[in-house]
């Protein structure tokens, strides 16, 4: 794993008592992962999750994944450390230091830096924001009593423990009143208090209400509180509330669809009708899941890869662009705490979201979470081995064959459970290439759906309209079908990416419409849009100064295709729409220089030619060479990224 790097992107959003003023969630959230040190004299590290808690203020919670030593909870209103699977009182004895980009850890504790093994561990950042979360200190007084807080909205859960004490941990949640309680160290269902913790009033925007019970409220006792929000289209944050970035609910039953208004990144939930474990999950460690996997519990010191089935919370947890599905669950009552997947930036710089780089050891270095890459061994051909592979966060431990028509299939070491890169195996290779790119608003996209058969529209955050449209079915052999608007391609042609073929008409891939901002539309071809069949997109849209989508009609000695760069393209593809013609894609890594330029074929397992100088660098873009042993004259789709 690596230690260091950025978490996601940016959203910008109206903060709550501010007029004009903007707020993202990169600023306030952030799911990061780490290794402890190894080093024996000096095992601290400095880590950077791009979270200011030092100045804002928050929580930071960490847990350890491969072993079993507890989750690790740091805030800055109180100088102690406590553990969400433990009642005892906070220790002051933790190294751990927040600072304007992250954290520090020291010397010593193995529950959240053990570099012997070395460990594994996972740090959520929760700043201090309002309408997103809150954290307290108080003293009680045995009395029912109100507690002002600074959340700006009413609280969608609170949680409460004693700093100086050993009473357990006290959790209210906005699905269940404030007559009853749950619990972090224990599986309890929720418990009837009569409203001794919570007392008989409102909490509000600017208060909430404890009673007389001493888990919440003793005489002399110092407490603990933290407040997670609950925004509910309620506009805090743009316009119809579209900007929402967490939301507190309930869903019932084994099987439930929940809908948010927003694809998220972390989850956290519990079963209050039965004794159950509280399951959290997040977007880093693996999204979607099956039981017992990328599950941490945080009543519990189990490992993430130790969890048991029979322990497990649901059978399986997916995320959609507008919510999160389980199923196999236990046909009870489920709480919930979601915060969104932040693909809402608008970025200026493409090093933030692409890279290419050969593999190392196991893992392709980006500096940046991978969404999606195509990775092939540029030296090999004519066997699987130099197959063009296309895998995705959304997709696991899944690939798919860009050269092929063929079902996913699984990779037992493809992980993206990083933040700056992806890992496969293979080991060290200089002609192992991947070609990374992360999502991001108005430049690139992943959605995954279910085929139903009949024309339907699918949501999508891309934020403008895509330009260009990769889908594939992932259950099933089917061939990649290709969305392009441009020469004289409509919603009613589609190409193949796992072919040569020119454009093919058809108003069944697309039912003759082109996508929207919000949205893109299939039609009844089983290539797009089957019955019981799932399915992946990619949407690509461009960007100013960072990508471009287009169309270049070359002709003669040399063609100048203006992307509106500054520097080059450092990513290129071309592919012909007026006849056939390979998918081909250089890169500035392997080299676009005026001379040969390695140049591959995303549909085909052929090496890479070396021998051919087919484009030539150009600040603003590229360039299509004509001289000599040159691509042939005609109307070319074309992808570039800066």
């Amino acid at each position: 794993m690596a230690s260091h790097g950025s978490s996601f992107q940016k959203v910008f959003m109206g903060a709550a008592g501010t007029s004009g003023d903007s707020l993202n969630v990169e600023d306030v959230f952030s799911t990061f992962l780490y290794t402890g040190d190894t080093s024996a004299a000096d095992d601290s590290q400095t880590l950077t999750t791009g979270i200011d808690l030092a100045n804002e203020g928050g929580l930071l919670w960490i847990a350890c994944r491969s072993a079993a030593r507890g989750h690790t909870w740091v805030d800055t209103a109180q100088n102690t450390n406590l553990s969400s699977a433990s009642p005892r009182a906070g220790a002051t004895s933790h190294s751990i230091t927040t600072t304007s980009t992250g954290f520090t850890l020291g010397n010593g504790d193995a529950s959240y830096n053990n570099g012997t093994t070395p460990d594994t561990y996972c740090a959520w950042s929760f700043r201090k924001a309002p309408k997103f979360f809150d954290v307290v200190t108080y003293t009680g007084n045995g009395s029912a009593r109100s507690i002002a807080h600074s959340l700006g909205s009413t609280p969608g859960m609170i949680i409460v423990k004693q700093i100086n004490g050993t009473y357990s941990w006290r959790i209210w949640h906005r699905s269940l009143g404030n007559t009853k309680y749950l619990r972090f160290q224990t599986d309890t269902a929720g418990a009837d208090n009569s409203y001794t913790h919570w007392s008989n009033g409102a909490h509000t925007d600017s208060i909430f209400r404890v009673g007389t019970n001493v888990g919440t409220n003793e005489a002399n006792a110092t407490y603990v509180a933290y407040l997670f929000a609950h925004n509910d289209d309620d506009g805090g944050y743009g316009s119809g509330g579209d900007q929402d970035i967490i939301k507190c609910g309930t869903f019932e039953g084994d099987s439930a669809t929940v809908s948010l208004g927003f694809e998220p990144q972390w989850i956290l939930l519990k079963n209050v009708d039965a004794n159950s474990h509280w399951k959290m999950y997040d977007i880093m460690r693996g999204l979607p899941v099956t039981t017992g996997a990328a599950e941490l519990a945080p009543h519990s010191s189990d490992a993430e890869t130790n969890i048991a089935s029979s322990e497990s919370i649901v059978g399986s947890l997916k995320v959609d662009t507008d919510g999160f599905s389980v199923s196999g669950g236990f046909g009870s009552t489920y709480i919930y705490v979601a915060i969104r997947f932040p693909n809402m930036a608008t970025i200026t710089d493409a090093t933030e979201v692409f890279a290419v780089d050969t593999i190392d050891a196991t893992q392709y270095d980006s500096g940046f979470p991978v969404d999606m890459a195509i990775y092939k061994d540029v030296g090999s051909g004519a066997n699987p081995a130099g197959d063009p592979h296309i895998g995705a966060r959304l997709l696991g431990t899944k690939e798919l064959d860009a050269n092929g028509s063929a079902e996913e299939g699984a990779v037992t070491a493809l992980t993206w459970d990083s933040n700056t890169g992806f890992f496969t195996s293979g080991g060290a290779d200089s002609d192992k290439y991947g070609w990374m790119w992360k999502r991001a608003k108005g430049y690139f996209d992943v959605v995954t759906y279910a085929g139903t058969g009949s024309a339907k529209t699918e949501a999508h955050s891309l934020g403008v309209v895509p330009e260009m449209m990769w889908v594939k079915v992932r259950n099933e052999s089917q061939r990649w079908n290709i969305y392009f608007k441009g020469g004289s391609m409509d919603a009613t042609d589609y190409l193949i990416l796992n072919a040569t073929n020119a454009p093919q008409d058809s108003d069944t891939r697309w039912n003759d419409t082109d996508p929207t901002s919000s949205v893109f539309t299939v039609g009844t071809s089983a290539e797009t849009n089957t019955s019981g069949d799932t399915y992946i997109a990619f949407l690509f849209a461009s960007l100013a100064g960072v990508s471009k989508v287009g169309t270049v009609v070359h002709s003669g000695s040399s063609t100048d295709v203006d992307c509106g760069f500054s520097a080059g393209a450092r990513f290129v593809l071309l592919k012909s729409i007026s006849t056939s013609g390979d998918w081909y894609v250089w890169d500035s890594t392997r080299g676009i220089i005026a001379g040969n330029d390695p140049v591959i074929s995303l549909n085909n397992r052929d090496a890479q030619q070396t021998d051919k100088d087919w484009i030539d660098p150009l600040a603003s873009g590229f360039n299509i060479n004509g001289a000599g042993d040159y691509l042939a004259d005609g109307t070319y789709l074309f992808y570039a990224v800066a």
